[in-house]
């Protein structure tokens, strides 16, 4: 049976849900509907031609002599021509445009709330930090513009204008960070005063959450702070944050459901809870790497983990 399904390049679930779906457009396909009834329910499933095809086409190349799908292939061709027929008639497209409003509909509400936020966050520049407070995605994120776009174009002509905003006081932002982080490796203190370590380092330095960190901070050094590339690059070698695993995102999920013993102290929920606290309300980006050195400084009692709640009221994390 494994050696039946390989060739398919699916697992036995991803078929029997292949073939549901199939079951589902021969039932719709056969149904009493009208046409347009038809290719509503179908592009619910799939919304082209192609999708369809793509999906099916190693079930159709091999599946005729299979037990499990020989009944079906016959009904291929007529499901493909009816998908077909209705793109070159553009009821398909109307369609799509009908579904996708509908599903724009169903998240306007959220979409509103969170462009509201980022026009209204002052540090919403840091738009990695902005989505991890939300926990949304960059796709999330992408999404919800789309929906303001199409439903509220007077908000999404704000947002846009925030957008341009950010991109002036993202460059200023880095710029400054990259040159006190400078000052920082020299002199052991920051501009403000403060004593200078890995943590502020990891704390500050621009680009941390881009998947090509160094490459990406060492042309915008070259290109706007030249006089501060052997400095900052050195220090970045010399700690191995060229490393890979650097910034790799933290799962919290994991942190609450695994034992962590440091130092001799097995970490409790509150512990964790105090760790990330003090990471966000002091705008620690949620990387493995800031919260070992969190971590470290909170066991060996360095840290000021009861100072007051700065928290905005929608940053949250699931305490599991």
């Amino acid at each position: 049976m494994k050696l039946e399904i390989r060739k398919y390049k699916n697992t036995k679930a991803q078929l029997l849900e292949k073939l549901n779906k199939l079951q589902e457009l021969i039932d719709i396909l056969d149904s009493d509907l009208k046409d347009y009834e038809k290719v509503l329910e179908m592009c619910r499933i799939y919304n082209s031609s192609e999708k369809f095809r793509s999906s099916y086409q190693l079930i159709y190349n091999f599946g005729k002599e299979d037990p499990m799908f020989k009944e079906y292939i016959e009904r291929f061709n007529d499901i493909y021509s009816f998908y077909k027929r209705n793109e070159e008639n553009k009821v398909l497209e109307n369609i799509n445009y009908i579904l996708s409003i509908e599903k724009y509909i169903s998240s306007y509400l959220e979409a509103e709330q969170v462009i509201k936020l980022y026009i209204s966050d002052s540090d919403s520049y840091k738009l990695h930090d902005f989505l991890f407070s939300l926990h949304i995605t960059d796709k999330d994120f992408n999404f919800f513009t789309e929906v303001i776009k199409e439903l509220n174009p007077s908000l999404y002509k704000k947002y846009e204008e925030k957008k341009e905003l950010n991109k002036k006081v993202r460059f200023i932002a880095n710029k400054r960070a990259i040159e006190n982080l400078s000052t920082g490796i020299k002199n052991g203190f920051l501009e403000d005063g403060s004593v200078f370590n890995l943590l502020e380092f990891i704390k500050r330095i621009p680009f941390k959450e881009n998947k090509n960190f160094v490459s990406v901070l060492f042309e915008f050094m070259m290109a706007h702070t030249p006089n501060d590339l052997k400095t900052i690059m050195e220090y970045i070698y010399a700690n191995k944050l060229n490393n890979k695993t650097f910034n790799k995102p933290l799962d919290i999920d994991y942190l609450y459901s695994s034992k962590t013993i440091y130092k001799g102290k097995l970490l409790t929920k509150e512990d964790i809870d105090a760790i990330l606290n003090y990471m966000t309300i002091n705008k620690i980006s949620f990387i493995t790497k800031a919260y070992v050195l969190v971590r470290e400084e909170y066991i060996d009692g360095l840290l000021n983990v009861n100072e007051p709640n700065k928290q905005k009221e929608h940053i949250k994390y699931d305490n599991k």
